[in-house]
């Protein structure tokens, strides 16, 4: 773009990204009051949270089931500096999001030269309430990180094929080798990469798949590592089990695609992640169904389109779906089948793109001050969701309950209520949801059931305590939290040296609670101890 033609472009189409940034700043700062909630507690205060790592441990521990490093080394270095203090996340969260839709512009006017298709598919992107999760969502860093590595690893891949310069392929592939320790959903990159070029650089199938090979074996390797050391290796079991009910399988499957799908056009009603039921039943429709819109797709990118625009942005949406068919079965059978739109946040600028590239379609076609409004309208609706979206995020209790409203079959709301209760040491409804949240998963976590057993200590039923402790030692025998329980347990019996005991075994696990040597140090003292609930107790276990 010429000197003359940026100065005729209006002022903030002329610096993008303080636009973009004006936009977020505007939308979201109703969200820098919104407080911590659910994983935030886990990732970041937890014995195994990243506030208690070293930066070695960050590359050599996992977090919880998940190794996802570099995009854990945000909050490891955000940490020092904000604490407790949820605000100055959700401020990071903001800039970062920031950067998210100004990348997605740059690769969107590298793409096709056209500033005004960049600048809408970006705003489109920033006010749509299904990417609000990034900034609202506190640890959400790792989702954040995983989308820039790979917009920066496109960008470079830009530049390569415009340079012949080996460096920047280098940096290329660099930024993916750091995407893939951000988030697992950077495995599917290299699909992107054949996109861009046999439907916009003019490669031949066999040249593009040539290219591609050094980002599909890094793929593969990493596929193998996380298989074998971490969550992964669930995944992949989780596929054959399932692959003798294709018809029932796919049945769930696209219930929720078209769930995630609807949520992109219809706005409302998003939630963290969506749950669905198994399917029961076959069902011959869906199957037919699920077919026909493969053909469609193939149809449309193939035949109709062939090469350009349309072709790759239909292309990169619908392969950034394809990790559903493996993620969603994640835990399959401990968990029911589930979709999390954070998975697409990359993948996503397809739909956007489309978008974008029909309003300005329609503009052709109108007056310029009804497509404004048009647009204007849109755009209005967009922020209306947006801010009722950011309103549910206000604190755990009311995101919880929101969350249950629009998705029942999901375990973790009810155990985030049932959290909250025990911080009020509420015992009945404590019990109530944590109950519900023991008999509605299919797998026994130690979270969980040591929660239902320090629930039943405050209730007075002993017996079924004793009983969830042992299954979360079963479960996790180095888990802190179980022994601090069983301490509380063991003073209400009057046995003063048992309770000492297990708070030191408690303390010893996790020296850095300051939960556990305050509680320790009544003991000592002969007071009775606070009984705090230590999970949402920032600083502490």
């Amino acid at each position: 773009m010429s000197m003359n033609e940026k100065a005729s472009l209006p002022l903030l189409l002329r610096y993008p990204y303080f636009l973009i940034l004006l936009i977020n700043v505007a939308v979201y700062a109703s969200t820098l009051g919104n407080a911590f909630m659910l994983d935030d507690y886990v990732v970041l205060f937890n014995e195994l949270g990243i506030s208690n790592k070293s930066f070695f441990a960050i590359f050599h521990d996992y977090q919880h089931i998940f190794s996802r490093p570099v995009g854990h080394l945000v909050m490891w270095l955000s940490y020092p500096i904000f604490k407790t203090d949820p605000v100055p996340y959700h401020v990071l969260n903001i800039l970062l999001f920031s950067v998210i839709c100004f990348l997605f512009y740059k690769i969107v006017e590298k793409l096709f030269h056209n500033r005004e298709l960049a600048v809408l598919t970006a705003v489109l992107y920033a006010l749509h309430p299904v990417n609000s999760m990034l900034v609202n969502y506190v640890t959400v860093t790792v989702i954040t990180t995983f989308v820039i590595c790979l917009q920066a690893s496109f960008l470079f891949l830009l530049k390569y094929l415009d340079s012949q310069k080996r460096s920047h392929l280098a940096w290329s592939l660099g930024f993916f080798f750091l995407g893939l320790l951000s988030h697992e959903m950077s495995m599917v990159y290299p699909a992107y990469v054949f996109c861009l070029l046999y439907f916009l650089r003019g490669f031949s199938w066999r040249k593009a798949l040539i290219f591609i090979l050094p980002y599909l074996a890094m793929s593969a390797v990493y596929l193998l590592y996380r298989m074998f050391f971490f969550s992964l290796k669930g995944q992949a079991s989780a596929v054959f089990a399932v692959l003798h009910l294709f018809d029932v399988y796919i049945s769930s499957i696209m219930a929720l695609i078209y769930w995630y799908l609807g949520k992109l056009f219809f706005p409302q009603g998003i939630v963290f992640l969506w749950s669905a039921v198994i399917e029961e039943h076959y069902n011959p429709i869906e199957v037919y169904r699920f077919l026909l819109i493969v053909l469609v797709i193939l149809y449309l990118i193939f035949v109709r389109w062939k090469k350009g625009l349309k072709a790759f942005a239909l292309s990169v949406f619908v392969i950034g779906l394809l990790p559903v068919f493996i993620s969603s079965y994640a835990h399959f059978p401990f968990a029911e089948p589930m979709i999390e739109p954070h998975w697409f946040y990359f993948s996503s600028i397809g739909f956007f793109l489309i978008v974008a590239r029909g309003l300005l379609w329609l503009k052709d076609t109108m007056t310029f001050r009804l497509w404004a409004v048009l647009v204007g309208v849109w755009l209005g609706a967009y922020i209306v969701l947006l801010q009722n979206n950011n309103s549910h995020w206000l604190t755990q209790e009311r995101y919880c309950k929101y969350w249950i409203a629009k998705n029942p079959a999901n375990t973790t709301p009810f155990y985030g209520l049932g959290q909250v209760a025990l911080a009020r040491k509420d015992t009945v409804q404590a019990v109530a949801y944590l109950e519900k949240t023991l008999k509605m998963s299919r797998y026994h976590s130690a979270f969980i059931t040591a929660d239902l057993g320090y629930a039943y200590v405050l209730s007075g039923e002993t017996d079924k305590a004793v009983e969830m402790f042992k299954v979360a030692l079963e479960t996790d025998p180095k888990y802190s939290v179980t022994f601090y329980y069983i301490a509380l347990l063991k003073w209400q019996q009057g046995d003063k040296k048992g309770a000492e005991s297990f708070l030191l075994k408690a303390q010893e696990l996790y020296a850095k609670s300051n939960v556990y040597s305050r509680e320790l140090s009544r003991l000592k003292s002969g007071r009775p101890p606070e009984m705090i609930y230590p999970l949402l107790h920032l600083g502490g276990s």
